[in-house]
């Protein structure tokens, strides 16, 4: 199954057949059933539930890449997560507090 991300918006100026734009970040499926002949040579089949599920459409090529690239590619090597990492920490340290109090109650 390969899952696709939408690159930049895609309009229904630029895709007639599209009744929305379908923005950037979307996660489509490139469908792989039968296509009855009506995706052009620039286009990919892509379907917004699942490789086999119908209604699928076309989106330009240039418009979607392979999610697991770009996802590969992203650098957290700058985050910021310190907060979420602390706050887990207290999370984890009152629900200890927690537990004892129970266990000394029992």
């Amino acid at each position: 199954m390969a899952r696709l991300i939408v690159t930049r918006d895609v309009t229904p100026e630029e895709c007639p057949w599209l009744s929305e734009t379908v923005v950037k970040g979307t996660i489509v499926y490139q469908f792989d059933g039968c296509l009855y002949g009506c995706i052009g040579y620039t286009g990919v089949p892509v379907s917004d539930y699942g490789p086999h599920a119908y209604p699928f459409y076309e989106l330009p090529a240039t418009a979607v890449e392979d999610y697991n690239e770009v996802v590969d590619t992203v650098d957290y090597s700058d985050a910021k997560l310190w907060p979420i990492f602390l706050l887990a920490v207290l999370c984890g340290v009152v629900l200890l507090g927690i537990l004892a109090g129970l266990t000394a109650l029992a």
